[in-house]
């Protein structure tokens, strides 16, 4: 009987020992593997799930950076970046029911239409379905609207609804001055980069490179944490640029520069304002212009037209505003003097009588006065197509293209704007005619320039000889570093202080009794060239019909401190001679410049009609 117990015993110890060693075993083997799972963890593998582990609560944020400020010489803001944001939410977050109230609702917000909200919506429901996480709703809107759409979505929407709603904050270029120097400043495009104007020109200066630092999640991965301490790129704005264009100066020049136009019912003009002693442009207008704050809306064809700055992208044929360049040449040169007879000058293919009409060759060509005893500087004075012609031949093609060399026509200004237009001005050796050609230039003709490089040498005449590059941008300064652009840069002296000084005189006198006597103020002196060109119509040549009118002109008189140069293309109304059409917009500018209360004698005489 005991020994069948002691054997039920014995029986019974072996088999709790097997189990507790199968147990210590179990929980040895599950130790020993725990363990080489957290080796393989800790030790074998910590790189790579440290890095995973970091990327889960920690990322790279975009820190903004702003685009320079763009301000004209008296400190005026013309452009700026501005902070908007792009609202949208990830449907993730709601419910299908609460889709519609919250499209609704910030739609609504932002002034959509009714079609935009449901376009939005339906986005909305597809995305949510495939698991979409984004649906952009509004851009460009600014913080306090944003902040009253976010507060009235906190009323309705829990926690964790809120959660999908994005506020993300972007930069914007806006244009506190609208329409003001808009084709000297330019525009940018949506990815915030110059495409035009100065915007454009000074890209490298005026562009912004955002920074980036690391910022830590919490569980939910929507509250972003960071310290300064984990800034890794700083962010660099801009370089902050002044212009050397003066605010009241452009807005008279764009106020007379858009009534002149008014009253001639012209398809377009322009007008430069110049410092003719430091080369410092003070106003560029070109019209039809644009508003840059809604550049992208106009539509592509009118956008085209009004983009174009006419002041340094066109070229003309200039007609007799080019008649003071050949006439200085020949002063410097001794070819004539100003007193000096024109028939004195005549070749033998001229034949000329002293009349209002003269042959060149097979050609005519005409005055619109006839001028008896005409002498050199009369053919100035009264803009004489004849006497100019003969001065032309006299000069040949070497005299012409050394003007037109001298005075800076057959190479670009320099100026810093983009898309400057330059040509060599004359015709190949096998289109230039010995006869013809000199008698065209000698008036405009055959001859392609553009506006700034007409006033730039211009200013020459006026200046005592000195051909100065045009400068638009005075500095640009970033942190209190400031870079000066070079001032009064000569690039060359084509007459003489005593040749400037005769043509000061004989352009004083075209105001004085001559082509501008209409345009004479009481009190004020000044000088000044007309002219009035045929402007080419594609292949066809000349219409007759369209005419370029233009005045150049400085002032004052007995102490010039500026040049001013005035195109009008395509006047329908009335007269279409320079004097008539560009002269006015001139001296009304010149008049408000240096405060001149008198009125001109055209002014006079219209008022005298009307009364």
């Amino acid at each position: 009987m005991k020994s069948s117990e002691t054997t039920r015993s014995t029986h019974a110890d072996k088999i709790h020992r097997t189990r507790l060693l199968v147990a210590v075993s179990l929980i040895t083997a599950c130790f020993v593997a725990l363990s080489w799972r957290l080796y393989s963890i800790q030790i074998l593998g910590h790189d790579r799930y440290t890095r995973a582990a970091r990327s889960m609560r920690r990322s790279a944020d975009s820190v903004l950076a702003y685009r320079g400020d763009i301000h004209l010489s008296d400190g005026v803001l013309v452009a700026r970046d501005l902070m908007d944001y792009d609202v949208g939410f990830d449907p993730g977050f709601l419910s299908r029911e609460r889709l519609p109230w919250l499209v609704s609702v910030v739609c609504n917000a932002g002034g959509k239409s009714p079609e935009y909200r449901r376009r939005r919506l339906s986005t909305a429901l597809e995305k949510r379905q495939q698991g979409g996480e984004y649906v952009h709703l509004l851009s460009g809107v600014s913080f306090s609207l944003a902040t009253e759409i976010r507060a009235a979505l906190e009323r309705v929407l829990s926690k964790r609804e809120l959660r999908g709603f994005v506020m993300e904050p972007k930069t914007r270029r806006a244009y506190p001055r609208d329409s003001l120097a808009a084709l000297v400043v330019g525009v940018t495009d949506a990815a915030g980069e110059g495409i035009e104007g100065v915007e454009k020109y000074l890209d490298p200066y005026l562009s912004e490179r955002n920074g980036r630092r690391e910022v830590f999640k919490d569980a939910t991965q929507k509250m972003k944490i960071f310290t300064v301490d984990s800034l890794e790129v700083a962010a660099s704005s801009g370089y902050d640029v002044y212009l050397t264009v003066d605010s009241l100066l452009q807005s008279i020049v764009e106020e007379e520069l858009e009534a002149g136009i008014g009253r001639k019912g012209a398809e377009g003009g322009l007008f430069i304002l110049m410092d003719c002693n430091s080369g410092d442009l003070l106003a560029l207008a070109s019209y039809p212009g644009y508003d840059p704050n809604h550049f992208s809306e106009y539509p592509d064809e009118e956008r085209k037209k009004r983009r174009a700055n006419k002041v340094v992208e066109n070229l003309y044929e200039p007609g007799s505003v080019i008649k003071p360049f050949y006439a200085s040449y020949a002063l410097e040169q001794g070819v004539s003097s100003r007193a000096r007879s024109i028939r004195e000058l005549m070749t033998p293919a001229v034949s000329w009588d002293g009349g209002i009409s003269a042959r060149f060759g097979r050609r005519t060509v005409r005055d619109v006065h006839e001028h008896p005893g005409m002498t050199f500087q009369d053919a100035v004075v009264h803009s004489s197509n004849i006497g100019m012609a003969i001065l032309g031949l006299k000069l040949g093609r070497s005299g012409i293209t050394e003007t037109l060399h001298r005075f800076g026509f057959d190479r670009p200004t320099g100026i810093e704007l983009p898309a400057e237009a330059s040509k060599v001005p004359w015709g190949p050796p096998m289109r230039w005619n010995s006869l013809y050609s000199p008698v065209s230039a000698a008036f405009g003709y055959e001859v392609m320039i553009s506006p700034i490089q007409l006033c730039r040498a211009f200013a020459s005449l006026i200046n005592g000889g000195y051909l100065l590059k045009p400068r638009l941008v005075d500095r640009v300064e970033r942190l209190g570093g400031v870079k000066h652009f070079p001032t009064r840069q000569v690039e060359s002296r084509p007459i003489s202080e005593e040749t400037s000084r005769h043509m000061r005189e004989i352009l004083r006198l075209v105001v004085e009794e001559g082509t501008a006597k209409w345009l004479r103020v009481e009190g004020f002196e000044f000088g000044g060239k007309t002219g009035t060109a045929d402007m080419v119509r594609g292949r066809h040549g000349y219409t007759k019909k369209d005419y370029l009118a233009s005045f150049e002109a400085f002032a004052p008189f007995d102490d010039p401190q500026v040049v001013a140069l005035c195109m009008v293309e395509k006047p329908r109304r009335g007269s279409y001679y320079g004097g008539m059409v560009a002269g006015p917009i001139v001296v009304e500018v010149f008049r408000r410049m240096f405060h001149v209360s008198r009125q001109t004698k055209l002014a006079e005489l219209r008022a005298k009609v009307q009364n």
